[in-house]
């Protein structure tokens, strides 16, 4: 059977009436009950709750009375029944907010109108400084926000939260209702944030066009800037082409600030603004290396292929040109991707593979360490070395089954490390710590690739700089830094990724009577593992 907070909610009239009278209630089961009745909008199932003795100034754990919660409901009869009982239209909770504050926030305009007719104050302000109408903005209540307005709401306050005004909330909003309502009461125009935002970046950020020009109409500052120099055109949004194309049509561009929306264009993929851009003459990237690149934010965007392409063919355009602090190429970023069409262009355009960052890494290389079958095959195709090695002697091989710069899926890895060997990348060859193929996937746990490498060809036997060979680096795997992902100790979750790589080595002729192999596993593997090792040493 429901419980009567329950039928206070929807059940029945009859079935509330009989479970009010079947039995005795606790003084909060009924205070409960009759704040979901006047949430719920159920007038006679609050009536009945009151002539049980509900006392109607009662408050909850936050101090609200029970006027909160009519108001929240938004039942016109509710709010007037609340009031009559004796609640105080400006009662404050704890987060010194009052009823109004539910009533805008739910949407319910004429909830709003009672409060404010018996009193409410509609400029009132909670622990956070927000007044009933910001908080309408804020939850997107444009109705609730036009009738606050209509009842007194200050509309130039400047003491609100962010120094946000309320054209500025209303510009970010859908409702042009609202936003010619504040204009018409003479709200500021060219106010601003704590940012340097003026209303006109607030419309131009929320990609609402027809914002956008009733407040240019209104007399808004196209040419407006943020505190850091940042003007409407890079704020517009990139779903709404319309108002940096309005912007560019009406704005003064000079091939500086032309240059620099250039740059917002690329990226958004927008490419009737690239070329508004490029006819002012803007340049596609700085003349020297480590600025931004246009073509690089091309390269960036999946949405317009034509974008990246009108950018790479231009006459201004250096497909090779290191962009940032780590100098790397579009093809870099491209082959990182694993976006095979932007590369095959840019190759197909006269990119460079050979070009090297501020780490030595070649295009090819980061293809490898992202293990990107499809670019490799590409660069390939178009004459790139597989034999080229990254700085410290490391080989493709190497890159593919751990890059410490880039993220792969252990599938990928393997699949790559094969494709490698079909095309008889040498699988022992050594980077500058003497250190193979086999031992880097021994160290990494990847049981997969190490099978793949022994069936290569690859030598158990051989040994790095320090001496270790395979074996002894599968016995470290996962311990350098503790506890990580890629080896998982038995007593956690009863799963060792590295026994298995060992148990392959083993079965290939690895040596295990290397004493370091016995120290390391009994120091840092789980206990037992010297003893394991030391028992095939035995037989």
């Amino acid at each position: 059977m429901k419980n009567l907070v329950s039928l206070a909610e929807k059940g029945l009239l009859t079935d509330f009436k009989a479970r009010l009278k079947a039995q005795s209630h606790t003084p909060s089961e009924l205070f409960l009950a009759v704040r979901t009745a006047l949430l719920w909008k159920q007038a006679e199932k609050a009536h009945l709750l009151f002539e049980a003795g509900v006392d109607p100034l009662k408050e909850n754990e936050e101090k609200d009375q029970l006027l909160t919660h009519a108001a929240s409901g938004g039942d016109p009869d509710l709010v007037k029944r609340m009031l009559s009982l004796g609640c105080d239209p400006n009662h404050r909770n704890v987060h010194q907010r009052t009823p109004i504050y539910q009533a805008a926030r739910s949407e319910h305009s004429e909830a709003i109108h009672i409060l404010i007719k018996a009193g409410a104050d509609p400029n009132i302000r909670d622990h956070r400084n927000v007044t009933p109408l910001l908080e309408a903005l804020t939850n997107n209540r444009p109705n609730a926000a036009i009738q606050l307005i209509r009842s007194g709401a200050r509309i130039n306050d400047g003491n609100l939260p962010f120094k946000e005004t309320p054209l500025m909330r209303a510009a970010s909003s859908h409702s042009p209702e609202l936003v010619q309502l504040l204009l018409e009461k003479g709200a500021h125009i060219e106010a601003r944030d704590q940012n340097g935002c003026t209303p006109l970046i607030y419309a131009a950020r929320s990609g609402n066009l027809d914002i956008f020009k009733m407040l240019l109409d209104a007399g808004a500052d196209i040419k407006a800037t943020d505190h850091e120099g940042r003007s409407v055109f890079e704020w517009a949004s990139s779903f709404s082409p319309g108002i940096p194309e309005l912007i560019l049509s009406l704005a003064p561009v000079s091939k500086t600030r032309a240059s620099k929306w250039l740059m917002k264009a690329s990226s958004d993929g927008h490419i009737q603004n690239i070329q508004k851009c490029l006819a002012r003459n803007a340049a596609i990237q700085p003349v020297d290396e480590g600025g931004d690149s246009a073509l690089w934010g091309a390269t960036l965007q999946k949405k317009s292929i034509s974008a990246f392409e009108t950018l790479l063919r231009h006459p201004g355009a250096n497909v090779d040109y290191r962009c940032g602090r780590l100098l790397k190429t579009c093809l870099m970023l491209a082959a990182i991707s694993g976006d095979a069409q932007k590369v095959r262009l840019m190759l197909e355009a006269g990119a460079n593979p050979a070009v090297t960052d501020s780490d030595g890494k070649t295009a090819l290389h980061h293809a490898a360490g992202c293990a990107q079958i499809e670019i490799l095959a590409l660069f390939e195709d178009f004459g790139a070395d597989l034999f080229a090695e990254a700085p410290g002697g490391t080989s493709l091989l190497h890159l593919a089954i751990d890059d410490p710069t880039a993220s792969a899926k252990p599938e990928a890895r393997a699949a790559t490390v094969q494709w490698l060997l079909s095309k008889n990348l040498p699988p022992d060859a050594v980077d500058g710590q003497d250190r193979t193929p086999l031992m880097v996937a021994a160290y990494n746990a990847h049981e997969g690739i190490v099978q793949s490498l022994i069936e290569s060809g690859s030598d158990v036997s051989m040994t790095d700089r320090e001496g270790r060979s395979a074996l002894c680096h599968s016995v470290y795997a996962g311990t350098e830094y503790g506890y990580n992902e890629r080896y998982v100790r038995p007593k956690s979750k009863k799963t060792d990724r590295a026994a298995p790589v060992m148990a392959v080595l083993l079965k290939a002729g690895a040596d295990p009577n290397v004493e370091e192999i016995l120290t390391v596993a009994s120091r840092q593997r789980w206990p037992g593992a010297g003893k394991w090792l030391k028992g095939l040493r035995k037989k």
